[in-house]
């Protein structure tokens, strides 16, 4: 757990996390529910920032997503012709972040039709289960997380696509997480 407990963010993270937390804020001023998962998204189970992330990883109803890309757009995000991961998520880039950083976004329902096919119903809290610098963060439950990483894995697998490069700190964050929670260590 070194790793994590003793994690100081980088200036770059440090305007991520600003850009993610007052995209957030104003969303939910617009009523515009957003769930934060990926890596950013263990970090606020985890209620503290433990490594440097390459996106955000980030699902909203349907019905918001016009709403949702009119304020992402303003705070300086712009569209890109990319899509990523087996739903397809839209991908989105900001002029102050590295080229490689992606906001990448989908519906609810989308995920929802894909996540089926492995039997698990995803974003099921019915109130923000994270904590960033005392913001609430709406994102999956530890299970769903757990489960998330085993249909990542399998996929990985089936379409021949390169192993996680962080899966030491998923694992290190995983641990640390069940620790928190109280929850009997299983290994991935």
């Amino acid at each position: 757990m070194k790793n994590i407990t003793n994690y100081k963010p980088s200036i770059t993270q440090q305007i991520q996390i600003d850009l993610l937390l007052s995209s957030l804020s104003k969303c939910a001023a617009l009523g515009i529910k957003v769930w934060v998962v990926g890596g950013y998204g263990l970090d606020a189970l985890y209620n503290k920032l433990t490594r440097d992330h390459g996106d955000f990883d980030l699902y909203l109803s349907k019905n918001s997503i016009d709403r949702f890309i009119k304020t992402i757009k303003s705070f300086g995000f712009y569209p890109t012709s990319e899509k990523v991961g087996t739903v397809q998520k839209a991908v989105y880039k900001h002029k102050s972040l590295p080229s490689n950083f992606k906001l990448e976004f989908t519906s609810i329902e989308q995920a929802q039709e894909k996540l089926k096919e492995f039997n698990i119903k995803q974003f099921t809290s019915h109130k923000p289960l994270g904590m960033f610098m005392g913001y609430p963060i709406w994102t999956a439950t530890l299970d769903e997380f757990i489960k998330i990483i085993e249909i990542n894995d399998k996929l990985a697998i089936e379409h021949k696509w390169k192993k996680y490069p962080h899966r030491k700190w998923q694992k290190e964050i995983l641990t640390a997480l069940r620790i928190r929670y109280n929850e009997k260590f299983n290994k991935l």
